[in-house]
């Protein structure tokens, strides 16, 4: 059986996937902090390319929680 390789960036997007899930679930200023905090991981990670679809996406993520996490 082959072993899946996880990387830095793979552990970094299933916490964010976690951490949305509780955000749905209860709505809290601290989780949405804990978003852009692994959302600016993601980003200053050697694998995410800048100009990448993905980049992106993740730079218009940010900017939203940022401002959620403000309020």
């Amino acid at each position: 059986m082959a072993r899946i390789k996880t990387t830095e960036l793979d552990i970094l997007e299933q916490w964010v996937e976690v951490l949305l899930t509780s955000y749905q679930c209860q709505p809290q200023t601290q989780t949405a902090r804990y978003i852009a905090y692994y959302i600016q991981r993601i980003l200053a990670d050697d694998d995410c390319q800048l100009g990448s679809t993905k980049c992106c996406t993740y730079s218009s993520m940010l900017r939203y929680w940022q401002l959620a996490a403000s309020c």
